[in-house]
This record gives structure tokens, C-alpha cells and sequence, in this order.
């Protein structure tokens, strides 16, 4: 894991270890129930993303995203720009890629009652539907 958004990798393989300790505990929902925030898929691996990773805000700053939706945001979001405008555009007109499929990938369904449901309303969610709006 590389650094990202000014987090060095230790504090991003820190925030995963919260996220996924909030999934085995039921607080917030396991991947394998969760449909990305971006191109809307629910197959094949979904990860959380997050733009801040400090301990105390990570949970509420996470968002699911698929594998094609995740990679794109990764990659040419920032380095990219008119790639990325373009995958939205793509995404906007329903052109979907395939889901991504890897039996060794960490997935775990855990099944609690009392999950936190996870909403695409973190800001960041929010301000990539604008942009999708607006092309």
C-alpha cells in the first residue's frame, strides 16, 4: 500500500485494521453486502475508500467502491484528469465494466443485526456524483 492523500502507508494499513475490525463487529456493513457508491455494482470485489485516515474519522469518511471504480479514483483522478471525467462519463451513460473476481481476495460476510448501514454521503462520494452530474 502506497501513500496517499498525504497518509503514509503505515497509518493506511492502520485504518484498514480499524475498518475491518468495524465490519467483524457488526458496525459497519461487511463488503459482501455492499454495492459501490460510484457505478452503483454489487459483484465482485468492493473495497472501502477513504480520504482521511486519522483513527478518530475514518469510519465516517469511508465509501464503498468497486474494483473499476477504485482503481480509476486511484489512479486518474488527480494524475489524469480527463481520463477520469471520461470513465464518469462512461459510467453516467451506464457503460459498466465487468466486476472483478478473486477467490483470494479478504472477503467475510458477518451477519449482526445491528450493522451501520454505510450511505454514499461522505463529501468526497458526494462531490464525484457532482462531477459526474455536470458532464
Amino acid at each position: 500500500m502506497q501513500e496517499y492523500n498525504g497518509f503514509t502507508e503505515k497509518e493506511r494499513l492502520d485504518g484498514d485494521k480499524i475498518i475491518k475490525k468495524a465490519i467483524a463487529n457488526g458496525d459497519i456493513l461487511p463488503l459482501t453486502q455492499a454495492k459501490c457508491c460510484v457505478c452503483g455494482q454489487d459483484k465482485g470485489i468492493i473495497q472501502y475508500h477513504c480520504e482521511d485516515y486519522t483513527p478518530e474519522n475514518i469510519l465516517d469518511d469511508i465509501a464503498p467502491l468497486c474494483w473499476h471504480c477504485h482503481q480509476q479514483l486511484h489512479r486518474n483522478k488527480v494524475n489524469n484528469p480527463e481520463k477520469w471525467k471520461q470513465y464518469l462519463k462512461d459510467v453516467k451513460k451506464g457503460v459498466l465494466k465487468d466486476p472483478v473476481y478473486n477467490k483470494n481476495y479478504w472477503t467475510k460476510d458477518y451477519d449482526n443485526e445491528n450493522k451501520r448501514k454505510v450511505y454514499c454521503k461522505v463529501e468526497w462520494v458526494q462531490d464525484i456524483l457532482k462531477e459526474m452530474e455536470e458532464l
